[in-house]
């Protein structure tokens, strides 16, 4: 694959039908999660049972209480209307939810020169579009969920969401154990790249 540009579509955020806002508070605590094994052991640390079923099952399973909660960007809870279903949103903002523009390699490696600057010109200007479509999308999308609910919204305090850092931390050398010398590296480059935003 060819990965053309990288766009967030948001923080991902916590349904349930009680407050998460501490680790304990996700023991035992069945969530649907995407199938990747650092999502699960990252849930996993929090002390959660992460459940990875299809995208299209998750309403039904939180309807028939096969899980406890999901996690998602907010445009698609509102979309997936999950807060049907569940009582509380956790604004956790503990990762984001990213998109890609990636061509195939057989298709890329079949244009021109002149054709691969046009498409990379495109997917980049195409970029600089979502990233503002994408924040009003959300925003939008958290006004629609307030006025056609009652869910309880609960906004993570620094001090709460510094509790699930921590608590995730040790899922870092997991990462590392399982993908190598390279995600070592690219690890180590993302915390040297936070730090330095956040001396800023």
């Amino acid at each position: 694959m060819k990965v053309l540009g990288w766009f967030p579509e948001g923080y991902q955020m916590w349904t349930a039908n009680k407050a998460i806002t501490s680790p304990e508070d996700f023991e035992g605590f069945k969530i649907r999660t995407m199938a990747s094994p650092v999502i699960s052991e990252s849930y996993k640390a929090y002390g959660a049972d992460p459940t990875p079923i299809p995208y299209m099952e998750v309403y039904s399973s939180l309807q028939l209480n096969m899980i406890d909660g999901q996690v998602n960007p907010i445009f698609a809870i509102e979309e997936m209307k999950f807060y049907e279903v569940q009582e509380y949103m956790m604004l956790s903002n503990q990762a984001i939810f990213v998109g890609t523009f990636v061509a195939n390699d057989m298709f890329w490696d079949s244009l021109t020169d002149e054709r691969r600057a046009q498409v990379e010109a495109a997917a980049e200007e195409t970029t600089e579009f979502i990233l503002g479509a994408q924040k009003e999308l959300n925003n939008t999308r958290l006004k629609s969920i307030k006025e056609n609910s009652d869910m309880e919204i609960v906004d993570l305090t620094k001090e709460q969401r510094a509790a699930f850092k921590e608590a995730s931390k040790p899922v870092r050398d997991f990462y590392v154990e399982q993908y190598g010398e390279d995600a070592e590296k690219i690890l180590n480059q993302l915390l040297k790249d936070v730090e330095a935003i956040n001396n800023k």
